[in-house]
């Protein structure tokens, strides 16, 4: 069998933050597939190869702020993927700004779960978005026409990067004041300090169990806003994050969610608890159409 030749564009810290070194190592002697790191910028890339993969979502937020860097890197990408259109490409620009916006990203899990069927159910947590300033009072109305009860989770409207992981939990009306412009507001699902996070390549499937948060011991406390990092809260390490493949058929998206939207490649947090009618999915954290992987899209 011939050797299946992959590029690839990430940070460096990425990079070393997930071991590719090591990835490279196991792709090239048991699968028989070579790494190539795409070298984007000014000169473009040459190097022909049968697939790409990136994680350049930083880079389209930075490109959003004028960073001059990025986005030079994202036109020199884009020149490469239109000059070989044949290549499988992991995964389209477009895709990634769906879940780049919390707002679309909401939207699009709500999509899924209105079309999903009933034996394989799950929610959206739903919304407010908060993307304008307004005072406090009209914010207070909009709370309480909405259905939210505190607390509830003011997140950032962006969802990927570190702006994406900061985070605070309203617990009463003095907090309010803390809820700035571009937030998105989301009720606090009690889900017993854990969730899971999904990921899902065709009919495979990879669950890892993750610490979360609980309001017990802040409610106990004369405090009116919690802040915290999600990505510090839920930090993947041996101690505190468990794999849970045996038990991926309870999974409400596990099916439904790649199904109806003709996905090959997803991932997601859900929530599960004793405590709640049926599963809630809060993020998407990728998601890809097989049409793209084709390259024809």
């Amino acid at each position: 069998m011939s050797k299946l030749k992959v590029g690839y564009w990430m940070k460096p810290m990425k990079a070393k933050r997930i071991n590719l070194m090591k990835i490279e190592e196991i792709l090239a002697t048991q699968y028989n597939v070579d790494l190539v790191e795409l070298r984007l910028g000014d000169d473009d890339d040459t190097t022909v190869v049968d697939a790409v993969f990136h994680k350049m979502s930083d880079l389209l937020l930075d490109s959003k702020m004028g960073k001059d860097s990025a986005v030079t890197v994202l036109s020199s990408f884009q020149r490469y993927i239109n000059r070989n259109p044949g290549i499988r490409l992991f995964d389209p620009l477009p895709n990634i700004e769906v879940i780049l916006d919390r707002v679309s990203m909401m939207d699009a899990i709500a999509m899924c779960s209105r079309a999903c069927s009933k034996a394989r159910k799950f929610y959206s947590s739903g919304y407010l978005d908060c993307t304008e300033k307004v005072d406090s009072s009209t914010l207070r109305t909009r709370i309480q026409s909405n259905g939210f009860a505190f607390p509830f989770i003011c997140k950032s409207r962006i969802s990927q990067g570190s702006l994406g992981h900061d985070m605070c939990i309203i617990l009463n009306e003095n907090g309010l004041q803390h809820i700035k412009p571009h937030s998105v507001l989301v009720p606090f699902i009690d889900h017993d300090s854990g969730l899971y996070k999904v990921f899902v390549v065709g009919t495979r499937f990879h669950v890892v169990h993750r610490p979360s948060i609980t309001t017990k011991k802040l409610l106990s406390k004369n405090v009116d806003v919690y802040k915290f990092h999600s990505d510090t809260v839920s930090k993947i390490t041996d101690a505190t994050s468990s794999v849970k493949d045996d038990i991926g058929s309870n999974f409400s998206g596990n099916e439904s969610l790649t199904e109806e939207q003709n996905t090959l490649i997803a991932g997601w947090v859900e929530l599960i608890s004793d405590k709640l009618v049926s599963h809630v999915i809060t993020r998407l954290t990728y998601r890809k159409s097989p049409y793209s992987v084709l390259g024809q899209s």
